[in-house]
């Protein structure tokens, strides 16, 4: 489709547009990022009444990578993989910019949903018969399960300061989808307070 490209070394459809069209309501601020965040910024706000933190960090959703560990002078070193490393960097940059606060340290409500990029064979081609269908749909892969995709979400807020441990959340909703033909790939995380009792 126009303004549409393939990913390198696979066949996603990536778009230019922020997920989800459009790039941001009118009572949200664009956010652009550093060198090395996502190219198209992120978008979020800061609410009351029970949602504290709306952001959006468009591009490929990375789950959380397992440690590495490399030797060095013959002692053994855990490491974080580059690419987890490299998202967290961009999406706590992202956070920090719409939180403004201290960091919570009370008992939170976290909701994730990461939409990864439709891939070509769900892309309707011309005169097909039984074209796949153009919302959203779930996305059941290795490379999205869900914990994972949590796992950095949370680790964002704690590196951002918006939360003080990730311990603090006691309410956890997470989905894995893959976009709809009018968005792009971006995972959105939401941040509720909680009641004082379950």
């Amino acid at each position: 489709r126009p303004g549409e490209r393939r990913a390198p070394g696979g066949d996603e459809v990536t778009s230019p547009a922020l997920f989800p069209p459009p790039p941001c309501p009118q009572d949200r601020a664009t956010l652009a990022g550093p060198v090395g965040a996502p190219a198209l910024g992120a978008c979020a706000t800061v609410a009351t009444q029970g949602l504290l933190l709306d952001i959006v960090v468009p591009g490929a959703p990375v789950p959380k990578g397992r440690p590495r560990v490399a030797v060095r002078a013959g002692h053994a070193h855990a490491y974080t993989p580059e690419r987890t490393a490299r998202w967290e960097d961009a999406a706590a940059w992202a956070m920090r910019q719409a939180w403004t606060g201290a960091p919570l340290d009370v008992p939170v409500e976290v909701d994730v949903t990461a939409v990864f990029a439709r891939p070509l064979s769900l892309v309707p081609r011309p005169r097909q018969r039984n074209p796949p269908p153009a919302g959203r749909l779930w996305s059941s892969k290795r490379r999205s399960d869900a914990d994972n995709v949590a796992k950095i979400a949370m680790d964002s807020l704690v590196k951002a300061g918006v939360l003080r441990d990730d311990c603090l959340v006691v309410l956890l909703h997470v989905r894995t989808v893959i976009a709809a033909l009018d968005e792009g790939p971006g995972v959105a995380v939401l941040v509720y307070a909680v009641p004082e009792r379950p």
